[in-house]
């Protein structure tokens, strides 16, 4: 049985939308130090400019409906800093890095599919979704650029 989505409005839609992409941006940050691979640093480059442009892209939206984008608390991003950390102390390798930006891109893709379908049944601006739907396919792209650094 289906779920029901709860109505949105494109206030909330571009809230999570930007949330999401400030999301990738700040752990593809700090995954940057870890990379050895010239052209894994070089793809994670270019995704960190296009996030960051959505992430502005989403706050002139936002902005545009009066509402000001709401940043992570600086004790979450610390928490996915020393997360991310961790998890590349023992194993950097192209490989896990790229399964941990795979892993973190799924759900970014799995939150923006939710937005979709509660954008659909709620009044939702043609703008945001339209932005919602181009991030949607950009970080679907992500996820098949990462899988040629797999082993």
């Amino acid at each position: 049985m289906a779920q029901l989505t709860e109505r949105v409005d494109t206030a909330e839609v571009l809230s999570a939308l930007y949330k999401n992409v400030r999301m990738a941006a700040d752990s593809i940050s700090s995954i940057l130090p870890h990379v050895e691979n010239e052209q894994m640093m070089s793809d994670l480059t270019v995704e960190l400019s296009c996030f960051e442009e959505y992430a502005s892209r989403a706050a002139k939206e936002l902005d545009a409906e009066g509402v000001t984008p709401k940043e992570e608390t600086p004790i979450a991003r610390a928490g996915a800093k020393v997360g991310t950390f961790f998890n590349t102390l023992v194993d950097s390798s192209p490989d896990h890095l790229a399964e941990m930006m795979i892993k973190g891109a799924t759900m970014g893709i799995n939150d923006l599919c939710r937005q979709l379908h509660a954008a659909e049944d709620g009044d939702v601006g043609p703008r945001a979704k339209a932005l919602l739907e181009e991030v949607l396919r950009y970080e679907e792209s992500v996820v098949e650029e990462m899988k040629a650094y797999l082993r």
